[in-house]
């Protein structure tokens, strides 16, 4: 085991182990937030975690600080595996979320294998959730990249091979390496719609927990998340009636779904809408998400600008 990985428990024996990870970073928040809600509802055990240390500049992202029953407490970036036996499933599945590393990713990338040796991971999956051009009121967009002939039937959905060229996020650097070494590193990412407050979308969480459902033969209480989503569906009645151009932009995005064009073209926000024709909010909010020419919101190509935050 690499010395960077602290084992939390005793390792079981699994059976045909699917590995599925994801970062909070500029494309992870509902990405995360879908894996954590699927570790509490198949009650998964950590088994293992990345000491994080070496890997972060906490002058650059610090850690928060909170009060939990009166006493402070500080919430560290994370980097843990956790094991669950879903009910439903014919595999197991280790679960890993971590906050995406910003030093010494090959270190990073090591450890992580060493844990999916240990634990005899034969597939690696890693999920993104992009924020960009999907109407709430229509079927969140869904790709699927670089997966093998098994997993696109269990999926039902089109495989292709991964094609982004340019700056990489970890995700990517780290879905190389699990081909590279034989689990497969493919990518299941979601386009949510980028005008929900907040930034672990509810509509991406229930795009990513339904499509996990499908393909796994799980069957995950949704109800939650449907809260969220409700709650959200409050907050633009209101949004709607006090930025007219905003309600206008959503159903241009309707249309463009409803005429089935090309989803590269439905996921890039500044290509669908004219930014003289809505209020400076949602101006600014347009050109901090604008995407780089070269990036792949299907492979969780990261925004040009901006931290991809909500406002």
């Amino acid at each position: 085991m690499h010395p960077e990985v602290r084992l939390i428990g005793d390792i079981p024996p699994l059976h045909r182990p699917l590995l599925i990870a994801a970062f909070d970073g500029r494309n992870g928040a509902a990405a995360v937030a879908a894996l954590a809600y699927l570790a509490e509802q198949w009650d998964a055990q950590p088994v293992a975690e990345i000491e994080i240390d070496r890997h972060f500049d906490f002058t650059v992202e610090r850690p928060c600080v909170r009060t939990e029953d009166g006493v402070r407490v500080i919430d560290w970036p994370d980097a843990h595996f956790a094991v669950a036996r879903p009910p439903g499933a014919d595999r197991d599945v280790v679960l890993f979320v971590g906050d995406e590393p910003h030093l010494r990713w090959s270190a990073y990338s090591a450890a992580f294998a060493s844990v999916a040796e240990a634990l005899g991971i034969e597939q690696t999956m890693l999920l993104n959730a992009y924020q960009g051009g999907a109407a709430h009121t229509r079927p969140i967009p869904i790709h699927l990249v670089g997966a093998d002939e098994e997993m696109t039937e269990r999926f039902a959905l089109p495989s292709r091979a991964p094609r982004y060229q340019g700056p990489a996020s970890f995700a990517m650097a780290l879905a190389v390496q699990e081909r590279a070494q034989g689990r497969g590193g493919f990518s299941l990412t979601v386009t949510a719609p980028f005008y929900v407050v907040g930034d672990a979308n509810p509509y991406g969480m229930r795009a990513l927990v339904r499509a996990l459902d499908g393909a796994l033969g799980t069957s995950t209480d949704l109800e939650p998340i449907d809260g969220l989503i409700a709650e959200a569906e409050i907050g633009l009645i209101d949004a709607f009636e006090e930025q007219p151009d905003l309600r206008s932009t959503v159903r241009q995005l309707e249309e463009q779904y409803d005429l089935a064009i090309p989803l590269e073209e439905t996921s890039r926000p500044a290509d669908a809408v004219d930014p003289h024709a809505v209020v400076d909010e949602v101006e600014a909010f347009l050109r901090s998400l604008r995407v780089a020419p070269d990036s792949d919101p299907a492979e969780g190509g990261a925004p040009e600008s901006g931290d991809g935050h909500l406002v």
